[in-house]
Formats: C-alpha cells, sequence, structure tokens
C-alpha cells in the first residue's frame, strides 16, 4: 500500500500548508475561525468548484449537491485534510505489516 502511504504524507504536507495559512489569517486579522473547505477551493481555483457544482446538478442530481457535496464543503479545512491524511497513513501501515508478517511468504534479510 505504497500509494495510500504516499497519498497520506502529500495530504500532511497540505494539512502543514493549510495550517500555516490559518496561522498568518488569526495573525493577519486575529480570526479565529477555521478556514472552510469551500472557502478554501474558492480562494484557490474559484472556477473548479463551480463546474464541479454545474456537474453534479445537471449530470447527476441537485439533491446530491446539497445533502453530499455541501455538508463536507462547509467543514474545516484543516480537519478535512488532517484527518483524511491520518486515515491513509494509517491503513497503508496496517496493510504494510499484516502483508509482512503474512504466513508462508519468506522473509528477507536485510543486509548491514
Amino acid at each position: 500500500m505504497v500509494v495510500l502511504r504516499a497519498l497520506g504524507w502529500l495530504l500532511v504536507l497540505a494539512t502543514a500548508v493549510i495550517g500555516v495559512y490559518e496561522i498568518a489569517e488569526y495573525i493577519d486579522n486575529g480570526d479565529q475561525s477555521l478556514t472552510a473547505l469551500g472557502e478554501l477551493w474558492l480562494k484557490v481555483h474559484s472556477s473548479s468548484l463551480n463546474a464541479m457544482q454545474a456537474f453534479v446538478q445537471r449530470e447527476l442530481h441537485e439533491d446530491i449537491w446539497t445533502s453530499t457535496f455541501q455538508p463536507v464543503l462547509v467543514q474545516p479545512a484543516l480537519y478535512l485534510f488532517g484527518g483524511t491524511a491520518l486515515f491513509c497513513l494509517i491503513v497503508g501501515y496496517i496493510f504494510r505489516r499484516s502483508a509482512e508478517e503474512a504466513p508462508g511468504q519468506r522473509r528477507r534479510r536485510r543486509r548491514r
């Protein structure tokens, strides 16, 4: 599960960047509220957010946008990225250990 662990570490990096952004916002404005994912997405690339909304509402269904996407987009980006990173890393390392300890497999010796 190298891909899952790599994704987890990229999300840790994104979480750190968002954390620095939140600290900078606090220093500049004194605002202690965390930035929502939708607000952050709007600041970074607003046209893709609008395109995603239009696609989901037109091609899938309007209720999918309001019942699935909107609740996620109002959550703090720091928590979403951090929680997803933690999940990916834990699952990636669990699968790594279970593959290493699988019965019937020969263990490779490490060279020193």
